[in-house]
C-alpha cells in the first residue's frame, strides 16, 4: 500500500523539476520496499534518490541498509560513509547559514539601538527647548 501510494506521488511529479520532493518520494518508497523485503526496488530508489539530491543523508541510508541486507557489505559502507558526509556537511551549512543569519541580526539591533539613542538626545534637546520657552514666556495654556 505505501508503495503505491509513493508510486502515485511519483507519477504525479513526472516531467516536474521538483527534484527535491522526487527524492523524498523516492527515498520513502525505498524504505517502503526495505520493509517487505524488496531490496532490487529499494537499492534502485535510494539510488535515484542520492543522484536527485547528493547532499541528503537519508537516502544513502536507505542505499547502505539495502546493499547490507543483499549482504554487499563493502558497498553498505561506502553509502553509510558518504551519509555521513553529507548529514556533516549539511550541519555545517546550517551553522554557517545561522552564524550570518545571527551577524545580520545583531548589525541590525545594533543600528536600532544606535537609532533609539539619538531619538533619546532629540527628546532631551526638545525636552530642555520646551522648558527655556517656558521660562521666557510661561506656560502655554496646552501643557
Amino acid at each position: 500500500l505505501a508503495v503505491d501510494l509513493y508510486s502515485q506521488g511519483l507519477e504525479q511529479l513526472v516531467g516536474s523539476s521538483q527534484r527535491e520532493k522526487r527524492a523524498t518520494l523516492l527515498s520513502n518508497r525505498s524504505a517502503a520496499y526495505a520493509a517487505l523485503g524488496r531490496w532490487d526496488e529499494a537499492l534502485r530508489d535510494a539510488d535515484e534518490a542520492c543522484e536527485l539530491a547528493p547532499t541528503w543523508a537519508k537516502p544513502y541510508a536507505r542505499k547502505g541498509k539495502a546493499h547490507f541486507s543483499r549482504r554487499e557489505f563493502h558497498k553498505a559502507a561506502t553509502a553509510y560513509a558518504k551519509g555521513c558526509e553529507a548529514a556533516l556537511k549539511s550541519a555545517e551549512e546550517q551553522k554557517q547559514h545561522h552564524e550570518a543569519e545571527m551577524a545580520a541580526l545583531q548589525r541590525q539591533a545594533q543600528t536600532q539601538a544606535e537609532e533609539y539613542a539619538r531619538l533619546l538626545t532629540q527628546v532631551a534637546t526638545l525636552k530642555a527647548t520646551l522648558e527655556d520657552y517656558e521660562l521666557l514666556f510661561g506656560k502655554s495654556k496646552n501643557s
